[in-house]
């Protein structure tokens, strides 16, 4: 039916008399056989690129209503291949250079990229968005870029408002050697800075240049809320906007034309937009058009023409604007909106193929098509009285919004909630955890309970946040636990004295089980959308008891003695203080997997004091932790993170227990040798997709890992007595000892995604580099160790 229909009976009735060159078998000896697409390109006179976009446009027709109805298609325009899926677009009077806004569907990401057409190889990207200077360029929502022949500007949001760039650009031509091909250099000069926000305007875009460059043009809304028109005189050293219009309508698109600027607005009858000309110098308005549809994103033409885009036919097509008639000249398929300037005609945006494209409509392939009055006698009585708004008058008695009444106002947000049943007879596991918010989410509540295996062995929080004003505050109440090492009491000595039959069995270290419970309190204040400042305060009790097996000796058995005093002097509970400050700074970027680029930094400054132990409460801590994504290719990405941390001061304060999971993963969970006041910690990691070749049922992703660790974890006190003698200082032997304990592995792995979780099945082995081996088989060697953990996957 398609042959029939689009090429005729005939071309059928060829096909069959020409089927033996399917098989090699024309009425020459020795022709190659031709492939089904072929023959039927022979037969037709087309080639098969162009069969098959005529196969689409028919079998598109025969579905769908609108189909049938247009007049163009595929084949009727010409579309430009660019690097970047588009949604935004301007062009230069002659239409060689363009200025367009690509945007990455995955990440949402945008940037800004000219080039001149004629030479794919001049693009250059302008900007790229979600990071410190440029954190949106606004995709989808409206125009941002405007382009003339001598100079660029752009609109991007910086802060707490939209900033003005405008760069000067040259276009020089050259033709390499003998080829035809016009090769073209774009050169960019340094961008100028605007800021906006000083004259009132926290955000800005649609900007146009004046006919002569000289002028910005732009609609700006204000912190009233009300969006007007405001010109710029880029000639002033030090430019400030200046308001054209000022009302309650709105103004967008702007296009400056010989005439003055044209612009959609809708100040109308229907409260659609339609087309306005306003003069630049007085302000003084005319209408172009009147019609109950919108009329959107006009283009200045010579002689007061102006092309815009109108969906007066159920669909976006480009009309026509002249002597005060108008005329549709596209009847694509799949609508054509965002008219430019081209070449050779007129460019046109259109959703096509799944994806937005930049069509090139060529003078010769206009239509001219529903011409009719620009504005329609039968308007002329209402053309002065657009749709007023609602005048209502305020409520007195109105109800105050109460954020604590908690029965009235607040809701459940999420929660759950796993329990089970873990050793010999019972022993109590679970987790769950359930938060509240108000209607307005600026207050939440987070109740959180785990329970691993014993009601000594628990974490519960109880902590609420305020986030009504940009101070942010919290507080709460809390119970955890951790485990500590004391290498400080006063038998340890003899670990370090020569081996005798009487200190043969003394203890060396004590590890012990530290529970602490309290209140918390948290305020944090962002300096930006990348960074802010907290701090912390805790009050709280501890007590500290011993494991069954809790005294290591110098062999590294349970075994250890220890006198019953000194035993006392570590059990039992205190209260304690601890106050933290911290900086964060956080560019990350996010994706269906997770980080997709980006750098964060966190640095923690922190100290308390146990007052019943008098001076040998008191200690401090400082950490700090550095990310880098960089994403290589799709989803592939490599992450490289820096970590380190100190304590010093109370042999009862702050210790640092590393997860092997996100740290070294050469060890195993829970070992001992994690347990310290120092660490550093280095990795490199390569995340690739793996679901492009091989999925399983359940699983939402599948990443594959191939990762490098290396870092160590020191413990001061041991560190002087394993140098004691050699006249170090303390920060010497505890440097020396760091270095003495570093280990590194390589890593192998697949996370499993869960929705937003990631279930992580890695491996790790063992590299000597001459500090610690974790693990080791039979004959000494290093051997593999697997760790296998659950997160959440944007953590």
């Amino acid at each position: 039916m398609f042959l029939s229909e689009t090429y005729g009976e005939r071309v059928i009735q060829g096909v069959l008399d020409q089927s033996p060159r399917l098989v090699g078998g024309g009425r020459g000896r020795g022709e190659p056989r031709e492939g089904f697409m072929q023959l039927l390109g022979h037969v037709a006179g087309d080639t098969p690129a162009q069969m098959n976009a005529r196969w689409s446009t028919w079998a598109r027709k025969r579905v769908m209503r609108t189909y049938l109805d247009a007049k163009q298609d595929l084949p009727d325009m010409t579309e430009l291949k660019l690097a970047d899926e588009l949604d935004a677009f301007t062009s230069s009077k002659d239409g060689n250079l363009l200025f367009y806004r690509g945007v990455e569907r995955e990440t949402a990401r945008a940037k800004l990229v000219v080039l001149d057409r004629r030479d794919p190889s001049s693009a250059r990207q302008i900007a790229i968005d979600q990071h410190p200077g440029t954190e949106s360029l606004h995709p989808v929502l409206r125009s941002v870029m405007a382009v003339s022949d001598d100079a660029i500007a752009w609109f991007a949001q910086s802060g707490d408002s939209d900033v003005l760039h405008v760069r000067p650009l040259q276009r020089r031509e050259r033709k390499p050697g003998s080829s035809p091909r016009v090769r073209i250099d774009l050169g960019l000069g340094e961008t100028r800075i605007i800021r906006v926000i000083r004259d009132g305007l926290i955000e800005a875009g649609d900007p146009t240049f004046s006919p002569d460059g000289t002028q910005l043009a732009f609609y700006g809304l204000d912190r009233d809320g009300k969006i007007d028109i405001y010109t710029l005189n880029l000639n002033d050293p030090d430019p400030h906007v200046r308001r054209l219009t000022d009302d309650l309508y709105s103004e967008r698109d702007l296009s400056w034309g010989d005439e003055g600027i044209v612009y959609a607005g809708d100040a109308t009858e229907s409260g659609r937009y339609n087309l306005f000309r306003i003069d630049p110098v007085d302000g003084t308005r005319t209408r172009l058009t009147d019609a109950p549809v919108d009329q959107r994103f006009p283009v200045t033409l010579a002689g007061g023409a102006v092309v815009f885009a109108s969906d007066a036919g159920g669909k976006y097509d480009l009309w026509f604007l002249q002597n005060g008639r108008i005329k549709r000249v596209t009847d694509f398929a799949t609508a054509l909106s965002h008219p430019g300037l081209a070449p050779n005609g007129l460019y046109g945006v259109a959703f096509y193929g799944a994806r937005f494209r930049l069509f090139e409509v060529q003078t010769p392939a206009l239509l001219s098509v529903d011409e009719q009055d620009a504005i329609p006698p039968v308007y002329l009585a209402t053309i002065d009285k657009p749709q007023p708004f609602p005048d209502e008058p305020i409520p007195q008695n109105a109800p105050a919004y109460d954020p604590y009444d908690v029965g009235k106002n607040w809701k459940v947000e999420g929660g759950g909630a796993a329990i089970g049943g873990a050793g010999v007879g019972f022993a109590p596991v679970g987790s769950g955890g359930v938060l509240f918010a108000d209607i307005m989410r600026d207050r939440s509540a987070l109740i959180n309970l785990a329970i691993y295996g014993s009601f000594d062995l628990t974490d519960a929080l109880a902590f609420y946040v305020d986030r009504s004003e940009r101070l942010i505050w919290g507080i709460g109440a809390f119970h955890t636990f951790q485990q500590g090492r004391d290498t400080q009491f006063p038998s340890a000595r003899e670990c370090f004295q020569p081996r005798t039959s009487q200190n043969v069995g003394t203890a060396c270290e004590i590890l012990y089980l530290q529970r602490e419970f309290g209140v918390e309190g948290l305020l944090s204040y962002p300096f930006s959308t990348f960074s802010r400042v907290d701090a912390s305060a805790r009050l709280m009790g501890v007590t500290r008891s011993f494991f069954d097996n809790f005294a290591y000796d110098r062999s590294g058995f349970p075994t250890g003695n220890v006198p019953a005093n000194e035993l006392n002097a570590i059990k039992g509970s205190d209260p304690q203080g601890e106050l933290s400050l911290s900086y964060g700074w956080d560019t990350t970027r996010y994706g269906v997997n997770g980080a997709i680029g980006g750098t964060s930094l966190l640095v923690q400054l922190g100290g308390g004091d146990i007052p019943t132990r008098a001076y040998d409460g008191l200690y401090t801590y400082l950490q700090a932790d550095a990310i880098q994504t960089i994403r290589v290719i799709g989803r592939s990405k490599l992450n490289l993170r820096l970590a380190s941390g100190a304590a010093q001061g109370s042999r009862f304060g702050r210790r640092f227990y590393l997860s092997s999971f996100d740290n070294l993963r050469g060890f195993r969970w829970g070992d001992a040798r994690l347990l310290g006041d120092g660490y550093y910690v280095g990795q490199a990691e390569f995340q690739f997709p793996l679901d492009v070749l091989i999925r399983f049922a359940f699983f939402s992703g599948l990443t594959g890992v191939v990762g490098f660790d290396f870092g160590g974890v020191v413990d001061s006190n041991r560190a002087v007595q394993n140098h004691a003698g050699r006249g170090w200082t303390k920060l010497h032997a505890t440097l020396a000892e760091a270095w003495a304990n570093r280990t590194a592995d390589y890593v192998l792995g697949v996370n499993f995604g869960f929705g937003p979780f990631e279930l992580r099945v890695q491996f790790a082995h063992g590299i000597d580099v001459g500090g610690i081996v974790p693990e080791q088989d039979s004959h000494g060697n290093p051997t593999w160790v697997p760790n296998i953990s659950l997160h959440y996957v944007y953590f």
